[in-house]
C-alpha cells in the first residue's frame, strides 16, 4: 500500500482530518477512496505559499464554521 493511502486509512480508523501541502498524492488517493464509497474522513490541503499565519487564520475559519461531518468524503483546498 502506497504512503498516500495508508495515510488515509489510518486517518479514517482514528476519524482525523488529513491536512497537507501535499497536492498530488494525497488528493489522488482521497478521490480513489471516495469513489470506491469507502469512508475518508476529509482532506485538507494547504498552499505551500501562504505563510503559517494565513494557514492558521484559514483553518481556524474553516474548522471553527463546521463540524466534523462537514469535511468527511471531501478534500478543501486552500489558496
Amino acid at each position: 500500500m502506497a504512503k498516500g493511502a495508508a495515510l488515509l486509512a489510518w486517518a479514517t480508523e482514528r476519524r482525523r482530518l488529513v491536512l497537507t501541502h501535499d497536492r498530488q498524492t494525497i488528493p489522488k488517493y482521497a478521490d480513489e477512496r471516495i469513489r470506491s464509497q469507502r469512508p475518508m474522513p476529509g482532506v485538507i490541503v494547504v498552499s505551500d505559499t501562504m505563510s503559517i499565519s494565513e494557514e492558521v487564520e484559514a483553518l481556524t475559519i474553516h474548522l471553527e464554521c463546521g463540524a466534523g461531518e462537514d469535511f468527511e468524503n471531501v478534500v478543501t483546498f486552500l489558496p
